[in-house]
């Protein structure tokens, strides 16, 4: 995996465009649910949030700790076994190559019976919070040795990212979603 700060805001900003595009939707509509366990569009939202909440104080501490460069860095590289992981996660061909199972802490917990506007437009406004610290983030390692630190990924110590590696596991992780969304749009 080879990418640069400027491609993955690019990216971050297709994210942001596309998820910009539900937040017309009714509540009900947001928490219809296309079938027996599969989630709703808020559901798909409340997981991202979750699932980012876990790297947002993880990247803040790896940020401070990270030495400066004299010289922004242009692009970052990943490889062996974690190029891989990453590489295979992203979406291709706009599909997911195959589904995984979430972790426990990690399942959305919206209720369709309990949504309302207010609820909606909480969710959506944590995740555009989470998007601008992302891409926030992302602008401050460009000018970090991220060669210098890792962090733990959502699975604990046994997987470390370094920054731009998670950004990118992050980036994949929501495109994968923004498929599953469209899938579940087109079934309610």
């Amino acid at each position: 995996m080879k990418t640069s700060a400027q491609e993955q805001i690019q990216r971050l900003n297709k994210i942001v465009s596309s998820i910009e595009q539900y937040l017309s939707i009714s509540p009900e509509k947001l928490g219809t649910k296309p079938g027996p366990d599969q989630w709703s569009l808020l559901e798909i939202i409340e997981h991202l949030n979750l699932s980012y909440g876990l790297y947002r104080s993880r990247i803040d501490q790896l940020l401070l700790q990270l030495p400066d460069r004299s010289e922004p860095t242009e692009s970052f590289a990943s490889k062996g076994l974690k190029g891989w992981l990453i590489d295979f996660y992203k979406p291709k061909n706009g599909k997911r190559s195959y589904k995984m199972k979430t972790f426990k802490n990690l399942e959305p917990v919206a209720v369709k019976e309990q949504i309302d506007e207010q609820q909606q437009q909480n969710s959506f406004e944590t995740f555009f919070d989470h998007m601008k610290h992302l891409k926030n983030s992302i602008r401050a390692s460009r000018t970090k040795d991220c060669r210098k630190g890792k962090l733990d990924s959502a699975v604990g110590s046994m997987l470390r990212f370094t920054l731009p590696e998670a950004v990118e596991f992050n980036l994949n992780h929501m495109e994968r979603h923004l498929i599953q969304m469209e899938e579940t749009l087109k079934s309610i």
